[in-house]
């Protein structure tokens, strides 16, 4: 027998939430789709996560700090990680609250690497800006040369984007906050 909703669209006679109707035709919010099951899942793991056990991603960030093991990783990874502020941070958002104020106790003692990467990015935006004009007057003259000042003026505000996140995330960082 196929899952029979009641008057009320409750329960099919087998104690169980209807999936269908009885002409084949699935319900909205029917059983959970595998995203769910796995989300739930990844839930679940977090939850029943010791509080002082690290997860994977944890640990290779402290491994990264370590200039020998950058310096194993392929090329691509290598410039990831010039060009990504955040990527020798750990999430503080995720697992065990002990885990969570770990993380954001590392990230806060480690917030001095903001700095280099701020001014970083404010040289490859200054760069990036210093190539806008000329490329725009070249463009002028040959329409060949508008893509290369887009791009020009593109990554410019990209490299922004990145200082001000970068110093907001150093400020906040710094200042001494805590729940309530």
């Amino acid at each position: 027998m196929v899952g029979i909703l009641d008057a009320a669209g409750g329960l099919n006679g087998r104690g169980s939430r209807a999936t269908k109707f009885t002409d084949g035709r699935r319900l909205p919010g029917g059983p959970r789709a595998p995203a769910a099951q796995s989300r739930q899942a990844m839930i679940a793991r977090e939850r029943n996560a010791t509080p002082m056990q690290p997860d994977d991603a944890s640990r290779e960030v402290e491994r990264l700090l370590a200039p020998d093991a950058r310096a194993r990783l392929p090329l691509w990874r290598q410039l990831v990680l010039y060009l990504n502020p955040f990527a020798l941070f750990k999430d503080a958002a995720r697992g065990p609250a002990r885990m969570r104020e770990r993380a954001l106790a590392y990230n806060r003692a480690m917030r001095w690497m903001l700095l280099p990467y701020a001014r970083r990015w404010s040289l490859i935006g200054a760069a990036s800006f210093a190539g806008v004009l000329p490329a725009e007057a070249l463009a002028a003259e040959s329409s060949l040369f508008v893509i290369p000042a887009a791009a020009s003026a593109l990554s410019a505000c990209v490299a922004l984007t990145v200082v001000v996140c970068t110093v907001t995330a150093y400020l906040l960082l710094g200042s001494p906050g805590g729940r309530r």
